[in-house]
């Protein structure tokens, strides 16, 4: 589980996280995007890829200059990722999902990592019974990880008052790794850096970066 404060930078750190597994790793990554169109997520990753600015790109204000820069930034990113035996790809759907549906969609395509951005989009959570559902799906996606040794990394909330998972902590319960950050005070902000926590680490160590 990745667990940030809202706006915190939840989409942006797990797409820097999956693209550099796929790069540097050689493995293949997949972006189960549940709160983004596909448009919003490929702006967001060219401009990452490219280092132009995300505004320029969203508001379709680039020069000529840059949209030679961009595009070149992305051939040599898919140049790159081919030579290493990775890819970086993503499904963002326009209607819901259901974690059952993410799971097939995983085991079908053998992404060897699996990000889900977030669980509380899931649509079959019921508000009646949110945090039983939601752990309920982290439990499902722990079973599948074990059966077919996959990684799945799923976005979860966190409270900004108490810095604890929100809505379900049945979802840390079942998870191995739980690393979470706070970026709502203007201190932190002014650092430019995300002080991460791992807050959980079965069979390993609990330490900050």
């Amino acid at each position: 589980l990745m667990g940030g404060t809202t706006s915190g930078g939840k989409s942006t750190v797990s797409m820097n996280v999956g693209h550099d597994m796929a790069l540097l790793n050689g493995v293949k990554v997949t972006r189960f995007t549940l709160g983004m169109t596909a448009e919003q997520e490929t702006n967001r990753y060219l401009s990452m890829v490219s280092g132009i600015n995300f505004g320029k790109i969203k508001k379709k204000q680039l020069t000529a200059a840059e949209k030679k820069q961009l595009l070149a930034a992305a051939n040599k990113v898919n140049d790159q990722l081919t030579k290493a035996g990775g890819s970086f790809n993503y499904s963002s759907p326009e209607k819901g999902m259901t974690m059952d549906e993410i799971l097939a969609i995983a085991a079908a395509t053998g992404s060897d990592v699996n990000i889900i951005d977030y669980i509380g989009l899931l649509s079959d959570i019921p508000t009646d019974a949110q945090a039983a559902a939601l752990s309920d799906a982290v439990r499902k996606a722990k079973v599948h990880a074990t059966a077919t040794g996959k990684l799945y990394i799923i976005l979860v909330q966190l409270d900004s008052d108490s810095g604890k998972v929100r809505y379900s902590r049945g979802m840390v319960e079942h998870a191995d790794v739980l690393l979470t950050w706070s970026y709502v005070e203007e201190e932190v902000r002014a650092m430019h850096e995300l002080p991460i926590v791992v807050a959980k680490a079965r069979d390993g160590e609990l330490f900050a970066f």
